[in-house]
């Protein structure tokens, strides 16, 4: 591990064997071990080690030195770093959509809300489905909460429409979308989107309610027009039959 022989370190100073790592924590540690006669057990970088991570124990020995026990741990530092990068760049898209987006736990427990659902509901959200589902018209929880059963069931993505509250308690239509997302084959955590549809919804409503008015004049012009027609050829008929007589 060292790339060094047995001839180059037994009986050999520290320092003389490992030149430049009187600055690294690991011999800080050793001293201080030395020093107060105390244990320690440390995670940090080995500059011995091409500064490698190690996981590092040092005790003081019974007769005067110290026992030092360390574990290579540098692949595991180094995929907790590069999980916690991807996380940080996952909040960061999460916070520049320009829509409510939050992340849920298998459990049914938020993991985090962006910027923008907190902006809307005005302050902190709770993470548990109940506090979700009092941010929704009373109405609208139980389409909610059925299709949320459904699709966990099913391991399959849900869509519902569903009137959530903003800051100034005005309810506003949304589509909330969740999708499943897997890691070795199974649901690791929900992603959810919530998009306001309020403004969309009530043009189609009006459009709706325009088209059937319209409907029913038309309707009502055939009917007064086939009535017409009616009285017209009853008219017709009596005259043709005064002149047969």
């Amino acid at each position: 591990l060292w790339g060094k022989t047995s001839v180059d370190v037994i009986g050999r100073r520290l320092l003389d064997a490992f030149p430049g790592i009187a600055d690294g924590e690991p011999y800080r540690a050793y001293r201080k071990a030395l020093e107060t006669r105390q244990a320690a057990r440390l995670e940090t970088v080995a500059p011995a080690l091409d500064n490698r991570w190690i996981e590092l124990e040092v005790r003081p020995a019974a007769h005067g030195g110290l026992v030092v026990v360390f574990r290579d741990i540098d692949n595991r530092k180094r995929a907790e770093a590069a999980l916690r990068d991807s996380e940080e760049r996952f909040r960061s898209m999460l916070e520049a959509l320009p829509q409510v987006a939050f992340v849920i736990g298998p459990d049914d427990r938020a993991v985090y809300y962006n910027k923008q659902f907190r902006d809307y509901v005005g302050g902190p959200i709770g993470p548990s489905l109940d506090d979700r589902l009092m941010l929704f018209a009373a109405d609208d929880r139980p389409r909610i909460i059925e299709s949320r059963r459904a699709a966990m069931a099913a391991g399959a993505e849900y869509l519902v429409e569903a009137r959530m509250l903003r800051h100034d308690g005005v309810y506003r239509w949304h589509r909330v979308q969740n999708r499943p997302m897997y890691a070795d084959g199974r649901v690791d955590y929900w992603l959810g989107t919530a998009v306001d549809i309020d403004d969309i919804r009530h043009a189609n409503e009006l459009l709706e309610r325009r088209v059937a008015e319209r409907t029913a004049e038309l309707e009502s012009a055939n009917s007064r027009l086939a009535a017409q027609i009616a009285e017209r050829e009853a008219a017709e008929a009596q005259l043709r039959q005064a002149q047969r007589i």
